[in-house]
């Protein structure tokens, strides 16, 4: 199970029924996801969780450096369950203004939060970058890596019930040395260890998100 089917399952677990009885092993991501497996009905004998990892070899580490200004780091799909209104408005209660909040990805709610950041009149701090048209997406994914000071995820239970798994960003941003700021949510604590590699918060907490920040 990778994350999006476990809420699936729950959804439709009529459909499943087949699979959680005869199935002899149930493999996920987290312990989290683990304990979703197990609360929809799988014995807990047969579901173990193996953390997936990422090539460190694509991944350079680089030292932090001091920067007059501060540059943090968004990567993902603009959608409800990456939490992207709450850094907004996060960045909106600091009062520092040497910071630079840069957003990379495509989405569903892309006019939305932009709409957000014209309302709060970031437009000269929030950043959005479009990889729609672009030949190598990955590329240009390490290229803002490697311009972040911070990397930040702010992710949320969805309305719908969707929620991360384990987010591969999360991975690569830590395997080049970045700090991450993200939230007590799904397998997100088994990757950053809060006040060790990162800051964790409640989600759709924006104040204590701004303070982390």
């Amino acid at each position: 199970f990778w994350g999006n089917d476990v809420d699936n399952l729950a959804k439709h677990k009529k459909l499943y029924n087949l699979l959680i009885k005869g199935g002899d092993l149930f493999i996920t991501l987290s312990p989290d996801m683990s304990k979703d497996l197990v609360n929809i009905g799988c014995d807990e004998s047969k579901v173990k969780d193996i953390n997936i990892g990422i090539n460190l070899d694509n991944f350079k580490y680089k030292k932090p450096k001091r920067n007059n200004k501060i540059t943090f780091l968004f990567v993902g799909r603009l959608i409800e369950k990456k939490g992207i209104k709450y850094a907004i408005d996060a960045f909106n209660k600091i009062k520092n203004n040497n910071f630079e909040f840069r957003i990379l990805g495509d989405g569903p709610l892309e006019n939305e939060l932009k709409s957000q950041v014209e309302n709060l009149n970031l437009q000269n701090k929030v950043i959005f970058i479009s990889n729609k048209e672009v030949k190598n997406p990955r590329k240009l994914a390490l290229d803002e890596f490697n311009k972040a000071d911070v990397f930040v995820l702010p992710s949320v239970l969805a309305s719908d019930g969707d929620k991360e798994g384990t987010p591969f960003v999360l991975m690569e941003a830590q395997a080049m040395g970045i700090p991450c700021i993200s939230t007590f949510r799904a397998g997100i604590p088994y990757l950053v260890l809060d006040n060790k590699t990162g800051f964790l918060v409640n989600e759709k907490d924006s104040d204590e998100l701004s303070k982390k920040c």
